[in-house]
């Protein structure tokens, strides 16, 4: 399976727990995937953040996600970063706001694509 890539922008930081938040999926809000295709999620299209980890540069892990649930605006995510030379690194460019965003990763599941616009719309 095909790996893919959105972004998440943190919105809350608790640097004492080493936690951040975000919506990490907006719902039915296209994104164009480099001139490919464009897709969106739809509301409910994740069920399960159980065993999700985050990495820095897509291959070396720095934490794992704590939660997840449904929001009017998309799924959020609260998630965890360890106390590691990189996570430690990753931590303090948040802290200090150099490091907003963060890539979501995902193995697309199921979906539908809508006939005139051939966007694609995540259902799991």
């Amino acid at each position: 399976m095909e790996y893919e890539v959105r972004e998440l922008q943190i919105r809350e930081v608790d640097p004492e727990a080493r936690t951040f938040t975000g919506i990490a999926v907006p719902y039915m809000q296209p994104a164009d995937i480099g001139g490919m295709y464009k897709e969106q999620f739809a509301r409910g299209a994740i069920s399960d953040v159980t065993g999700v980890k985050i990495f820095y540069g897509h291959s070396e892990p720095i934490g794992h996600v704590q939660s997840g649930r449904d929001t009017d605006e998309g799924f959020e995510v609260t998630g965890y970063i360890s106390d590691t030379t990189r996570g430690n690194d990753v931590h303090t460019m948040r802290r200090d706001g150099s490091h907003d965003r963060r890539s979501i990763g995902f193995i697309p599941g199921e979906h539908t694509q809508h006939k005139e616009t051939g966007t694609i719309n995540r259902t799991k």
